[in-house]
């Protein structure tokens, strides 16, 4: 089919996935910090001896606790997302080369 085909920016890609690399690096040291400062808030809730606020304390955790799993899952896929897009970029620069020297190598003399 004519005009059929991918074009594909490979320089552009990489860009991106350096770029997914680096948030997911700044997204790690954010979590760190996030994380850091739950806990420090968590721990100035002592304890709740008059039982007034259990019902917050313990709904509030769970949520807290699931989401600080979460953010480090988070950023290994960011991570993982911008090396994929390098890797593309890679493959389909190598893909692209090899059909140029197919073509090179397929051409009658004098016409390539």
């Amino acid at each position: 089919m004519a005009g059929s085909g991918y074009n594909v920016d490979a320089d552009a890609l990489k860009q991106q996935g350096k770029s997914f690399v680096g948030i997911s690096s700044e997204f790690g040291t954010d979590t760190k910090q996030s994380t850091d400062k739950i806990a420090a808030c968590e721990a100035a809730w002592g304890t709740d001896e008059v039982k007034l606020i259990k019902p917050l304390i313990t709904g509030y955790t769970e949520v807290s606790r699931d989401i600080r799993l979460l953010l480090p899952v988070l950023q290994k896929k960011l991570g993982e997302l911008g090396s994929n897009l390098n890797k593309i970029a890679n493959e389909y620069q190598a893909t692209e080369q090899e059909q140029i020297s197919t073509l090179k190598r397929a051409a009658p003399e004098g016409h390539a």
